[in-house]
């Protein structure tokens, strides 16, 4: 045997190991009264320190099971129960691809919007990528301009540690 190929024996029977470990350990069920509907696709969740859930994508209605049952576009945020806060309501005019929570509670939001906050469909511009207060509203100090004049979308957001 190689010493590249008994790595990767090793690698394999490590991956297996914990694979089994972590399935008997960490079994989960599905909790059945948690269904707080979506008329489209949840493409971003993210969870506040409060058990909040921040979620976005590409839906029009969240909240009350089924497809939903209150406007919120493109993010919204649950109750950890499920139902809908009806607190927050920052709006985009498109999808939102991805969050993340800041250690100070502020929600970056990215995705193929050009307007988000203020409800609705969004008023304030800010293409691809904004900053939410924990209270919906857009943190008028994070602007990240120029923009392209074509269209775009950001997929992905990842918060680093300096």
């Amino acid at each position: 045997m190689t010493s590249g190929s008994h790595f990767h024996a090793r690698l394999t029977a490590l991956v297996c190991a914990v694979l089994a470990s972590s399935a008997t350990a960490g079994a989960q069920q599905v909790d059945p009264t948690f269904n707080p509907g979506a008329n489209g696709a949840i493409r971003a969740v993210a969870v506040q320190a409060d058990k909040k859930i921040v979620v976005g994508g590409d839906f029009t209605m969240l909240g009350g099971g089924g497809t939903g049952t209150t406007p919120r576009s493109h993010i919204g945020r649950l109750n950890p129960d499920g139902s809908i806060d009806g607190t927050f309501d920052p709006g985009a005019d498109h999808i939102v691809h991805a969050l993340a929570i800041q250690p100070n509670g502020q929600i970056l939001v990215s995705g193929q919007f050009l307007k988000l906050g203020g409800g609705g469909v969004g008023i304030t511009f800010r293409p691809f990528l904004g900053r939410l207060n924990q209270d919906g509203s857009v943190d008028e100090t994070f602007k990240t301009g120029p923009y392209p004049a074509n269209t775009g979308s950001i997929n992905t957001l990842a918060e680093l540690d300096f």
